[in-house]
């Protein structure tokens, strides 16, 4: 075989064929005479074409068209129907091209040989006329040739041998003859169309060969074929008699073309690389037997670098070669047949066998020993095995755990209980005579007996196992042990172990001349323990109630973050505390699995995100066999790549990773770990708002020094995660250990000025943060509500005027890490905390109101002199203002709010001299468009009244919209003093039209 051929096994081995046939789907590509590999595909019928032979009426294809009035079925016993569902596609593969450039022409009778040739690929092959190509075989190996041409001329004959054939194109022009020369299949690989018109026959038994075409088959001249058709376009059969069957997409069979299926043949039929296969057989047997006791024979499918072949699904024949034994199949879950007392047997391999499948043998008395045992596939025999020797003595030694009654009513089963490695086991020798299957009660006293196991799974070993605490022999070959065994009537104990784990069969014999000797059965020896070794974890608790293990959990160091990756070693051990070094080595590795037997705390709660225990890459470990790492003895094993994604502490638990040890039952073993907490939080809020001071038809503001509230409060949603984002439901209650302490919380502010060009001070944002109100919302969720504090104010500066303008307002959460560490890192955290809100232009917490309400004003209150009769009430007005750069303080019509609590009696009126009046104000003292109006009572006689607002605490409660009026007494800049206004009484006011009068005196 050459290197492509090598390197294209091996990766058809290594990747397998997913989606494709595979083992005994190969056959199941050929279900029945004709079938669809497609879906949304027809078989179609012309009169006077049938399926003589299939299965069923019913073809395996979307659509059937059948022809009309022509008097005959199409199928056996009624016109053919659709089951509607195609079969699988069968797929070998890119396509091999020939890179020869060799050309070759036969005139006569010509060979190409494989095996001298130094190529096998070739570029155009031409057979004239009237010649033959004969392909030789290849005894050693699969016959592979790769040809970019072959050219059969008219009558020229081709006969190929089992193989390979990968043929770019194939030119036929009639009168062919082709088949094959030796037993077994040829395999022919078709890249382009190819179309047969004239006459062709191909084979004579439909085993010997499988056409595949990448492209559309057509064979419509005067042809016979014995063989399976397999195109991955569309077939068609004119005139054409096939004994075997034909898979494709669209199928016409037409012009009195016959179809016949051939099952016998398919099950013949050998598919080479594109079904996994065998070249040779393991016969595991043991050298000795008894006649009474049936006798285990294992057979193991083999490749050619004596690997086995798991996908193996071809029928064995099984022989003793004397013509005498009956054979009963045990493990395999395939077909089985044999007869009673002939030494002949079938088994007929399945996927579920791994390649692996055990026989009983029970060997007659009047049999001829000692014998061979030969196992070969049934369609080729070329593919065999032989076991070693097989001796069957007159008289045997029975191997059993319990003790054979005398006379037995039947054979007893020889010993198979699974065992534990490092534990002791009793065994029961006894002297069998087979003439009437009863114990030889006269085989007594001191006897010197052999034994010695043989490794069934693993193939081998390094420890020994051991009889009355003596070290055997490992296999037959190996140096020979004898004890001294004592025999009572025919019976000893002997007491067994095996300080390693696997499957065995324990051999005795006595070594006189014609002893007696027996084997047990196969019994597998399984671990005591599990040695759990996790690096960094200090849980110290064990399983407990669950109060206890709570307290436990919490008073634990942290071990890793929920999702993170950690490590765990373990190691199989016996009873005795030491590695069992098979473990790990099985045909099928058996695997060790961790999972969270239990979540200890908190209880009740999650056992993982999917609360299944799950462990992410639980099964994923590495034997290290070159190192005891934290154990004893080497090896063991290690992965680093572990999780668990919920918070707490778990019963962590190591188990075979199959559930069941070879069968034998499971080993399991746990250890506590933890502490586990969340990986990182994510932070997200409501839109919280403030309330606006003031809030008009057109537009809203809030004094300087006034107190603004929260109309909606800011709630801080806090939501535990491990690595992968999950929610860590387990993060709550005591194990929520995220508090306000370390939250740092502040208020960050920026000023913008309502006209372009304007200053503003650097105003102080005063303002009290309480303590936020929890809330543990359970399944790792939280909220954190925040409080006002009574209200928070933009201060004055004193001696400073600021112009409008409009306050962006944050409200920062510096820092979210609870007691373990773990931060705000997730979604919606800045720089490990949270921002309600922004300090850049319209970015700060809402304020509720007309027009966004985030403008602040520098306001007083001004009351305006008044001057008039005195026989009439004088009307004083008094007006909100704010200040404005270009014009000082204006009128603030947006003031409907401001109310003068206590109307009059919070106004100090001091009248002059002799004049007697009174201060009123309307019943409901509040601000229309920035004013409202003082009225004094007439007094009758001239004079003045001062009017002084107190706006102080005990007054009308007004301290924002004081001011640093300049009047004698007032404060000085810290804006404190009470506005003053007069009103004059018998003094004509004028009209407010004259800027300029000047009177003449002559």
């Amino acid at each position: 075989m050459n290197c492509k051929r090598w390197i294209f096994l091996a990766l058809i081995g290594i990747l397998g064929l997913q989606g494709k046939a595979f083992g005994d789907a190969c056959t199941s590509v050929f279900p029945g005479a004709l079938q669809s590999n497609t879906s949304a595909k027809t078989i179609s019928f012309t009169c006077g074409s049938q399926v003589q032979t299939n299965p069923s009426n019913i073809l395996p294809t979307t659509n059937v068209n059948n022809p009309g009035g022509c008097g005959t079925n199409t199928c056996p016993t009624a016109n053919c129907s659709a089951s509607g569902t195609p079969v699988a596609t069968m797929d070998p593969g890119p396509f091999q091209v020939s890179s020869g450039v060799a050309n070759l022409n036969f005139n006569t009778t010509g060979t190409i040989d494989g095996n001298n040739n130094t190529t096998t690929d070739y570029h155009d092959i031409t057979v004239q006329p009237g010649a033959t190509l004969n392909f030789s075989p290849n005894p050693t190996g699969t016959t592979v040739y790769r040809i970019h041409n072959l050219t059969l001329k008219n009558g020229a004959n081709v006969n190929f041998q089992a193989g390979d054939y990968w043929i770019d194109t194939l030119s036929l022009s009639g009168g062919q003859t082709i088949t094959i020369g030796s037993l077994g299949t040829a395999r022919i690989f078709l890249k382009s169309n190819l179309n047969s018109t004239k006459n062709l026959n191909i084979g004579t038994s439909a085993d010997q060969f499988l056409i595949y075409g990448y492209g559309n088959l057509s064979f419509t001249g005067n042809t016979t074929i014995y063989g399976f058709l397999y195109s991955q376009g569309n077939i068609t059969l004119g005139n054409t008699d096939l004994t075997g069957g034909a898979t494709g997409q669209n199928i016409t069979v037409n012009n009195s073309s016959h179809i016949n299926y051939d099952s016998a043949a398919l099950n013949n039929l050998d598919f080479g690389f594109i079904c996994p296969s065998a070249t040779n057989f393991n016969v595991s047997a043991p050298a000795t037997g008894s006649f009474c006791q049936n006798t285990t024979v294992t057979i193991t499918a083999r490749d050619a670098l004596n690997q086995t072949v798991t996908g193996y699904t071809r029928a064995i024949t099984i022989d003793t070669q004397s013509g005498k034994g009956t054979w009963v199949s045990t493990t395999g879950g395939g077909t089985f047949s044999g007869n009673v007392n002939n030494g002949i047997a079938t088994y007929q391999y399945v996927v579920g066998d791994s390649g692996v499948a055990s026989f009983q043998l029970s060997y007659p008395s009047n049999g001829a020993t000692p014998i061979t045992i030969k196992a070969y596939q049934t369609n080729n025999p070329g593919i065999l095995g032989l076991s070693g020797p097989v001796n069957f003595n007159p008289a045997s030694l029975l191997v059993t755990d319990v003790a054979v009654p005398n006379p037995p009513t039947a054979p007893p089963p020889a010993f198979s209980t699974p065992q534990t490695a490092g534990n002791n086991f009793t065994l029961y020798l006894t002297a069998y005579n087979p003439s009437n299957c009863g114990i030889v009660t006269s085989y007594t006293g001191v006897k010197t007996i052999r034994f010695y196991t043989t490794y069934v799974d693993p193939t081998s070993g390094t420890i020994n196992a051991t009889i009355n605490g003596t070290a055997i022999a490992s296999s037959a070959g190996a140096s020979q042990t004898t004890q001294a065994i004592t025999f009572t009537n025919g019976v000893a104990t002997v007491t067994g172990k095996y300080n390693d784990a696997g499957k065995l069969t324990l051999n005795v014999s006595d070594i006189a001349a014609g002893g007696p000797a027996g084997a047990s059965g196969n019994f597998v020896v399984k671990p005591a323990q599990f040695a759990i070794n996790i690096p960094g974890n200090t849980a110290t608790q064990t399983v407990a109630p669950p109060a206890a293990a709570i307290s436990a959990c919490l008073a634990d160091a942290v071990f890793v973050k929920a999702g993170a990756p950690f490590t765990v070693n373990v190691q199989a051990q016996n009873s005795a505390g030491n590695v069992t070094p098979n473990y790990g080595n099985e045909i099928a590795n058996q695997g060790i699995l961790l999972q969270s037997a239990a979540l200890l705390a908190p209880n009740p709660g999650q056992n993982g995100s999917a609360n299944n225990g799950a462990i992410g890459n639980g099964s994923t470990f590495t034997k290290i066999t070159g190192s005891s790492g934290p154990f004893a003895q080497a090896p063991y094993f290690t992965g680093s790549t572990f999780s668990f994604d919920e918070v707490g502490c778990i019963n962590l638990t190591a188990s075979v990773g199959t559930g069941s040890y070879l069968g034998a039952g499971n080993v399991s073993n746990s250890t506590v770990v933890g502490r586990f907490i969340p990986d990182h939080f994510d932070a997200s809020a409501n839109t919280p708002q403030f309330t606006t001071g003031c809030s008009g038809g057109s537009g809203s503001f809030t004094y300087l020094d006034k107190s603004f509230v929260y109309g909606t409060q800011p709630i801080l949603t806090v939501i535990a995660r491990a690595l992968a984002g999950t929610t860590t439901q387990n993060y709550t209650g005591s194990f929520w250990k995220l508090t306000s302490t370390g939250f740092g919380t502040v208020y960050n502010k920026a000023y913008f000025p309502v006209n372009v060009g304007d200053t503003i001070p650097a105003l102080n944002l005063s303002a009290t943060i309480p303590v936020p109100t929890f809330a543990d919302g359970g399944s790792g969720s939280s909220t954190f509500t925040f409080t006002d504090g009574g209200g928070l104010k933009i201060q004055r500066l004193s001696g400073t005027l600021a112009p409008a303008f409009t306050a962006e307002i944050q409200l920062r959460v510096a820092t979210i890490t609870d007691s373990d560490g773990v931060a705000c890192t997730g979604t919606g955290c800045t720089t490990g905390g949270f921002s309600f809100g922004n300090t850049t232009a319209g970015n700060g917490i809402t304020f509720s109101g007309t027009g966004g309400g985030k403008q602040f004003y520098h306001g007083r209150l001004i009351l305006v002199d008044a001057a008039g009769s005195e026989i009439l009430p004088l009307v004083v007005p008094m007006q909100a203002q704010f200040y404005t750069v270009a014009n000082g303080f204006v009128l603030n019509t947006l003031d409907s709010c401001t109310s003068y609590t206590g109307g009059a009696t919070n106004l100090n009126v001091t009248p002059s001299a002799g004049l007697s009046t009174t201060a009123s104000m309307p019943g409901t003292p509040t601000l229309a468009q920035g004013s409202i109006n003082i009225t004094l009572s007439a007094p009758s006689t001239t004079g003045y009244a001062d009017i002084e607002a107190n706006l102080n605490a005990g007054g009308a409660n007004l301290p924002w919209l004081q001011y640093n009026w300049p009047y004698s007494g007032a404060a000085g800049t810290n804006f404190t003093a009470n506005p003053r206004g007069r009103g004059n009484f018998g003094v004509f006011k004028g009209s407010d039209r004259i800027i300029y009068e000047k009177e003449n005196y002559q």
